[in-house]
This record gives C-alpha cells, structure tokens and sequence, in this order.
C-alpha cells in the first residue's frame, strides 16, 4: 500500500510538474512580448538609418524550446534621403530562435541562436556616386552610446535559412547586375568558434547576372552544396566540398574567399568534372527547353580557369582572371525540329593579368559547325579592347536563317529567311 501511494504521488508530482512547464511556456511570452517589442524597436531606431516597419511580433517558448521563438511579421527596411522610398528589405516573415535566459536577463545582450526568412525581398543598389542603399547602420556618437549599444544582440548562431527568396544586386559603379529568383538557402554551423565548417545548400530558380551589358547568365536554373571552412576572426572561408550545378553543366570549385572592410581577396580555380557538350548547351540563352532531356548530343566539352588577387570595391579594381573553354565534335539535334547542328569544334581562352581591362586578351583559334549542308568557321584574336581594339579575324562560311530555325529553338520568332554568306578578313 504504501508503495502504490509513492507512485500515486509521483504520478501527480509529474503531471503537475508538466502542467507548470506547459502554462509557463505559454504565459512568459505573453510577459516579456511588450519588453522585448520595446528593446527591438530601441535598438532598431538607434542604429538604423532607415524607415524600419513590421505589422506584429509572435513569441513562443514552445515551437523552439528550450529557446525562444520570436516572429516579425511583415518586415519592411525602406531607404531614406538618396534612397527615398526604395525597399531595401522586406520578408513576409522573420523567425528567430533566441536564448531564453537573455532575454528575461535584462543586463545580458539578447542571443540570437537561429535565423529563417521567409519569402523575403533584398534589394541592393549602388548608385553612380558610390551610394549604397545598404549603408544604413548609424556610427555610436559617443564612446558612451557605444558602450551602451554594441552588445545589444549577440549572434550565436546554430543555423539560419531562407525561403523563396528574391534577390537583386545592381553595381552601377561596376555595371554589375545579378538577380536570384526563388531562392532557398539554408546554413549551419557552430558561428560560436572562431573556426568552423559552415555546411549550406542551395537552390536557385533562376540566376541571372550581366556585366558592362553582356548577360553571362539568363535565368539559370542554380543548385549548390558546399562546405566552407569559415575563419571569423579573419573573415576568410575557404571551400572545402562543393558541387554547383547550372541547368545541366556542373562546376567544381577550389580555393578560399577573404573579407576586409572595401576589399575581397580571392583565390579561386574552377573545372568542369565529366562534363559533355550538351551540358554546355544547356547555359545558352533560350537552348534549356521543358524537353531538353530528350535532346541528342555528343561531343567532348571542358573548362577551366582561376580569379586571383583582390577586388577592391573602392577603387573599382578587379583581381586577375583566366578562362579556357574547349569544345571538339559537338553535335545536337532537339527532337520537335527537323535539323541538327554538327562538327562544332572550338578553343577559347579569355585571359585578364591584371585590374586594366585593355590588357585582356580574347583568342579563338578555332571555331567550325556544320548547319545542313553548309559549313560555317571563324577565328578571332583581339588585343587592346578598350583604348584601341586591335583585331585579328577570319569569318567564312554559309549560315542559312530558315535553316537556322530548324535546328535551333526561337522563343517568340514565327519566321525566319534570308542567307548569309561570308568571306570576311580583318586585321
């Protein structure tokens, strides 16, 4: 009898036990959502130089316990003066998972543990004057104001994501244009060391990126897995396992990427593993069709090349560059169109020794394909491209437009005629 007391007693002491952290898991949020709405808000409006809204906050010990889980909905960072009425930011939601001890602690700087995006908007421009509508944080005034503000939020993060994400970044100093269409990225890590693998996946939807005008990339689909080796202290991360893949080409990548405050030093090496033409063929504006796996190609494709030295945003220099792209016996055929493009061979290297472009070489000794029955080849040398062009080509060969348009896919063209028929040397 007296056991079964015991464990009576023990049964109720449980049950209450877990009734209290139940109610307390509910109601503490409900204590501290006005004094932490309060703190936020404070901190926001002492360090931000810029119109900062959100429509409500929800806080909850249970959806991230032991930490607490707090909610901005309707986030909205909008630029002020130069940027009058330019959204810098904004995000249907912000989740994050902060330590619970500090925030109840008032004299403890608030831990952030965990960070998620959901479907936010992030828009990045610099102006022709050097502007940036992301240089929106206020320097403290006083060695006072800063003692009180630097430790307000403290990141400690495990782990931090995004959710269809829209990005766009427009360099008007550079003309460099980027835009990432639904975006889901995801990164982990213990941000606590100096030193540490940061493991992250992502998924692009579709990755555009334009320099000086020329679209290098149209709306690519993009998946990357990779681990860095991230170095706070030094801001250095260094690629340990990464796989990129763009439509179908695959990209391997080596080397490691540093930070200082209007610098980047890289030292980057790329090659395609096992790649084949038609993976080639898939990063061609317009080529990457809903029925491109059912496209027949052949043919051999490699590429490789580096990006070393620094990229000094400041003074709008770039770090030394080199590409070679070969292509030999190339030939594909998409299956709703009646002719296919044949014996493509090519060799292209592009080579930038330094931050002045005019020393950039172009050299394509080789370029032939076959369209139908006519065959079309080129070459071209060119040196000295911004002060003074000096050109070298060769350009023979028959490209028939109807021709043209069974071979290759035209979104939007309904007819194509007309013959071209070259025999063009300049020097």
């Amino acid at each position: 009898m007296a056991l079964s007391k015991t464990i009576k007693r023990l049964t109720l002491f449980l049950v209450s036990l877990l009734l209290l952290l139940i109610i307390a898991a509910i109601a503490i949020p409900t204590f501290f959502k006005d004094e932490i709405l309060e703190r936020v808000k404070t901190d926001i409006n002492k360090n931000l130089h810029a119109k900062v809204d959100f429509a409500d906050v929800d806080l909850s010990l249970i959806r991230s316990f032991p930490d607490f889980s707090f909610n901005i909905q309707s986030l909205e960072v909008v630029g002020v003066d130069a940027f009058e009425g330019i959204q810098l930011v904004a995000a249907q939601e912000v989740d994050l998972s902060l330590d619970l001890m500090s925030v109840i602690k008032s004299d403890r700087p608030i831990e952030v543990h965990r960070v998620l995006l959901d479907k936010p908007v992030i828009n990045i421009i610099t102006l022709p004057d050097g502007k940036a509508n992301y240089d929106i944080v206020k320097g403290p005034a006083t060695e006072t104001e800063q003692a009180s503000t630097e430790y307000s939020f403290l990141v400690q993060l495990q782990e931090y994501a995004v959710k269809e994400g829209y990005v766009k970044y427009d360099d008007r100093v550079g003309n460099v244009f980027v835009e990432l269409e639904d975006l889901n990225h995801s990164g982990s890590g213990d941000f606590t060391q100096d030193v540490f693998d940061l493991i992250t996946q992502t998924n692009i939807g579709s990755f555009t990126t334009n320099y000086d005008g020329i679209s290098y990339l149209n709306k690519v689909k993009t998946d990357l897995d990779m681990t860095l080796q991230a170095d706070l202290k030094n801001m250095k991360f260094t690629l340990k396992d990464n796989e990129l893949q763009l439509n179908a080409m695959k990209l391997k990548a080596d080397g490691f990427v540093q930070t200082e405050t209007d610098k980047v030093n890289m030292d980057l090496t790329f090659s395609t593993p096992m790649n084949n033409f038609k993976n080639l063929l898939s990063l061609i504006p317009s080529a990457f069709t809903k029925d491109f796996s059912d496209v027949k190609a052949n043919g051999l494709f490699t590429f490789n090349g580096y990006v070393k030295g620094t990229y000094d945003m400041a003074k709008g220099t770039y770090p030394p560059f080199k590409f070679d792209l070969s292509v030999d016996k190339g030939d594909f055929q998409y299956p709703d169109l009646p002719m296919a493009i044949n014996g493509i061979n090519t060799k292209i290297s592009i080579n930038s020794p330094g931050s002045d472009f005019d020393r950039m070489t172009i050299d394509v000794p080789i370029f032939k394909m076959n369209m139908g029955n006519n065959p079309f080849e080129a070459t071209l040398n060119l040196r000295t491209p911004i002060s003074d062009p000096n050109i070298d080509t060769k350009i023979n060969g028959v490209i028939d437009l109807a021709d043209l348009s069974k071979a290759f896919p035209m979104e939007g063209v309904q007819e194509l005629s007309g013959v071209i028929d070259a025999d063009i040397t300049a020097k």
